[in-house]
């Protein structure tokens, strides 16, 4: 779909403004000490600053679609009777702008089928984010070290950090009791990747499909050690 024009997204900003009747600055109190000349500047300058704001690949349905979400964050940015000002209209321009990427973010990732596990678990971890701890020890750590997804620097940084907080909230003996348990689990888990390469190759559904249940789990609500974890690694 082909982007709006600047000088025809201005229109369609003054129109959301100015229009009468429906114009959202006509719900506002008139600032009275303006002249008629000088209420049409104030209007042109706002339109320019919303436009300023706006993506320059908005297409007519994006601005149909912005619009209200202006008009929403302008209602939870101003409670006064006069007109907004103009640091409330870039601001509330700024939070749909905002508010629309996120939607389309959302719709892509939809479109896009199913999210790889072990994809975004690495992604996590390279930007320092809490992950689960099935994705640094056992079949899925295996498997996105495989896969090229994570080095071993980062992994190893999770690792211990992994170790520091059971550490600090269970004591060294009990730590290490689970280390050593983890990394059995683990070299077990290679052995088993091993055997399924030397077969076709193929990770099962039956993996992938519980790595994105985990993933999801483990976005909606990360334990206590997952955020020591954060704070660790």
């Amino acid at each position: 779909m082909a982007a709006m024009t600047y000088e025809r997204r201005k229109r369609a900003i003054f129109e959301f403004l100015y229009r009468d009747p429906g114009g959202l600055l006509h719900r506002y109190r008139l600032p009275e000490h303006l002249s008629d000349n000088a209420l049409r500047d104030e209007v042109n300058l706002l339109v320019e600053d919303i436009n300023g704001i706006i993506p320059s690949d908005y297409a007519e349905t994006d601005m149909t679609l912005l619009t209200p979400e202006i008009n929403g964050a302008v209602r939870r940015r101003h409670g006064a009777q006069g007109w907004p000002p103009a640091k409330v209209m870039i601001a509330a321009t700024e939070d749909a702008v905002a508010a629309s990427a996120q939607a389309k973010a959302a719709n892509k990732t939809a479109r896009s089928g199913p999210l790889d596990p072990f994809e975004a678990a690495a992604a996590a971890m390279k930007a320092k984010q809490p992950v689960g701890e099935q994705f640094l020890w056992g079949a899925h750590a295996v498997e996105m070290i495989s896969r090229g997804l994570i080095d071993s620097e980062t992994m190893g940084e999770y690792r211990s950090g992994a170790f520091l907080t059971r550490r600090a909230h269970y004591g060294e003996q009990k730590a290490l009791t689970w280390e050593d348990e983890a990394k059995e689990r683990h070299r077990l888990a290679k052995e088993a990747f091993r055997s399924r390469r030397e077969g076709d190759g193929a990770i099962s559904e039956e993996v992938l499909r519980e790595g994105q249940e985990e993933l999801k789990a483990a976005a909606r609500s990360m334990d206590r050690r997952s955020s020591s974890m954060r704070r660790y690694a």
